[in-house]
């Protein structure tokens, strides 16, 4: 329109070299997008890691000599004296908060609101403190007080001397083996390790469970019932202060959970054998369980959160409150300590139990098939899958084609502009618009189709996957680490909902366009095809050679991001008792290994990208050349819209060989995901349906229930 309103005829290479330059700002133009778009996300994505690490509880870890110095935590003084004397090695003054916000946080009449700690006490070397009182009364908070955990408000103080070793309740446990759980960060001792094994009653369990020390447990202990979880933890603190020094132990209710008998040979080998041996000391939280109790030199009592410290523990027996001196009575024992020497390793059967820890199966597969794809497709099912794929490759094809051809439309009007009239032109021109204007109709039906297949994917795919998750027998949450989990409903599950669609509709299209393009070359200059054929292997051989490195390196990452969530999972259940034993940078350490090698799996594909595109440019370098020459020769022969749009084609060959190739092994590495979570849904087992009870069917059925009390 520009040229007529001038006075100039258009002609085809003038059109075809317009079309040229627009096609190669397309590019730029679309990696402009993405990039400002990843810009913008990688902003958004830093302010929140800002905000998180700004805004954390300012907790200090005490035990590795943090500088808490004008800040609202808890001030510690850490002097470790070489010889023991009979020396106060803890004193606390409170008031205390769970958090800085609650420690300055006050009423509209000036009093505090929220849980307080308040009250002072202190400990000496070599004593055993029992600590007492109600539910929520503040028991726990009195433990975490002297671990620094509390906030301080003004006037209160905290001054330890020594290294703590600390249980909680319930008791901090690291996924992995049986033996990884008790050595933990502590450098291995046999004879240590059995002894600590004997004091905390787990040789029975040895015995019971697959494999003995080697059967795996899960993070937090899911594997484990509820005593052996607490006895598994009091064996990772017997050997810490076996194989470490330890000054102050805490114990928070650790005998709750186990059997009266078993809880006595606790005392005896455990707490009265090893930890109370060599001058440490220990506070002890009992509520349900008071066998050690006679051994207690003190008795802290707490009430809503007010500690008031009991000289004997016929003092605390004597003013302590009706119900917990009748359980105190009903579970006193009459503890002696008992040594264990030279510990030998006990009978590990083979019977039933944990399951022997197994490394995490990577691939299976060492190329995708139709059959994932046909799983993606169909929302889980292979067959429905396969009709999917037909009917979205007809208006990809078609789109393609009507490109092609109302790109010859437009090289034959400008090539008979110059001979016909302007009313001819004109039809011409209408003409062209019209098939341009269908050409755009279809792709929005395509686009339409692929995103609606997309969404209703990921939608039935998610849906399959939960049902079977909440179905699945706990058996499998024991074993399965619930990083694996999440990452397969995260990681994985975002590539079938933003990654996966758009890199296959990408890949569609361009490969049919490409495989238009190849045509169009070959129609126009015959000759070309002599170059097109080596051209065309040697971009499959490039191809095969970058997915298969690219799609194991991915699957390498998808397997490797498991352990990382399943780390910072247990890490985050496990605080208190981290900044106690100084674990935090051996576990930032340990992280920064594991996230070191999901990198070098995540980076891989990089380094080969650099190699892939200058090859495919060399590639698409001959087809141009070769097209380039078959035009020269046939000058006579091909029309000059036939030429112009032959090379004009030819030069798109460059960039699409590269997209074609990114794309598929983008969109390759994305079905990985699909075949993850295929294999997941095929391997979560089903809990057996048991079926519904007919109440009237079986007359013996009790239809009435009470609860009496006698004597």
């Amino acid at each position: 329109a520009v040229l007529h309103s001038r006075g100039e005829r258009l002609s085809a290479h003038r059109a075809f070299l317009i079309y040229t330059v627009v096609g190669l700002v397309r590019a730029p133009l679309g990696g402009m997008a993405i990039g400002v778009s990843a810009i913008i996300d990688g902003v958004a994505a830093a302010r929140r890691l800002q905000a998180f690490v700004v805004g954390s509880s300012g907790t200090a870890d005490v035990f590795e000599g943090h500088d808490t110095e004008g800040t609202d935590c808890v001030k510690v003084a850490i002097e470790i004296e070489s010889t023991p004397s009979p020396r106060t090695c803890l004193h606390v003054l409170g008031p205390f908060a769970h958090s800085r916000e609650m420690a300055g946080l006050h009423d509209k009449r000036g009093g505090p609101q929220g849980f307080k700690l308040s009250g002072e006490f202190d400990l000496k070397l070599g004593e055993l403190v029992a600590v007492t009182g109600c539910v929520a009364s503040g028991k726990s908070s009195t433990l975490l007080s002297v671990l620094g955990e509390m906030s301080a408000e003004l006037g209160a103080t905290h001054r330890l001397q020594g290294n703590v070793a600390y249980l909680a309740q319930p008791p901090w446990i690291r996924s992995g083996t049986v033996r990884q759980a008790v050595i933990q960060d502590l450098p291995f001792n046999e004879a240590q390790y059995w002894r600590a094994m004997k004091a905390a009653q787990l040789f029975p369990d040895l015995a019971a469970w697959a494999g003995g020390d080697a059967a795996f447990v899960g993070g937090r202990g899911l594997t484990l019932s509820g005593g052996q979880r607490a006895r598994l933890g009091l064996a990772h603190l017997v050997y810490r202060c076996l194989a470490s020094h330890v000054d102050i132990v805490l114990l928070d209710d650790c005998l709750s959970a186990v059997d009266v008998h078993v809880a006595e040979a606790i005392v005896e080998e455990a707490l009265l054998g090893i930890v109370l041996d060599g001058q440490r000391s220990v506070m002890m939280v009992m509520n349900s369980n008071f066998v050690a109790l006679p051994a207690a030199s003190r008795v802290l009592a707490v009430e809503d959160g007010q500690v008031s410290s009991h000289a004997s523990v016929e003092s605390w027996l004597s003013s302590g409150s009706e119900e917990l001196r009748l359980i105190a009575k009903q579970t006193m024992g009459n503890p002696t300590p008992r040594a264990l020497k030279d510990v030998a390793p006990p009978e590990m059967g083979e019977a039933e139990g944990l399951p022997l820890a197994k490394a995490t199966l990577i691939s299976r597969r060492s190329s995708l098939g139709v059959q994932v794809l046909s799983y993606y497709l169909g929302g889980g099912r292979v067959t429905l899958g396969r009709v999917v794929f037909v009917i979205l490759l007809v208006p990809m094809i078609g789109t393609e084609v009507l490109r092609v051809y109302t790109d010859y439309l437009m090289g034959l009007w400008a090539e008979q502009d110059q001979e016909v009239s302007r009313e001819d032109s004109a039809i011409g021109f209408v003409h062209y618009v019209f098939w341009v204007v269908f050409a755009i109709s279809l792709s929005f039906v395509r686009a339409f189709l692929f995103v609606s297949v997309a969404v209703r994917t990921s939608r039935r795919v998610h849906d399959r996957l939960l049902d079977r998750i909440v179905v699945a027998p706990v058996t499998y949450f024991d074993v399965t680490p619930a990083g694996n989990i999440l990452n397969h409903f995260s990681k994985d599950m975002d590539a079938l909902d933003t990654l996966l669609p758009q890199n296959a509709l990408d890949f569609a299209q361009d490969i049919i366009l490409l495989l238009g393009v190849v045509a169009v070359v070959v129609w126009s200059t015959p000759p070309a095809a002599v170059a097109v054929g080596p051209v065309l292997l040697g971009f499959y051989a490039v191809r095969v050679f970058f997915s298969r490195t690219a799609r194991e390196a991915r699957r390498l990452d998808s397997a490797g991001r498991g352990p990382l969530y399943s780390a910072v999972a247990d890490a985050s259940d496990g605080l208190a008792t981290i900044r106690a034993h100084s674990q935090s940078s051996g576990l930032v350490a340990e992280f920064a290994q594991m996230l070191d090698r999901n990198g070098k799996a995540f980076f891989q594909n990089y380094i080969l990208q650099p190699w892939c595109i200058l090859t495919l440019d060399s590639l698409g370098a001959l087809i141009v050349c070769a097209t380039s020459v078959s035009c020269v020769l046939l000058r006579g022969a091909v029309p000059p819209s036939a030429a112009s749009m032959a090379i004009a084609y030819a030069l798109m060959t460059r960039g699409k060989l590269q997209f074609c190739i990114r794309l598929s092994v983008e969109a390759e590495n994305q079905l990985i995901a699909v075949e993850r979570l295929q294999h997941l849904e095929e391997d979560l087992p089903r809990e057996e349906d048991s079926g519904t009870v007919d109440v009237d069917a079986h007359p013996p059925w009790p239809q009435h229930g009470a609860v009496s009390l006698r004597g």
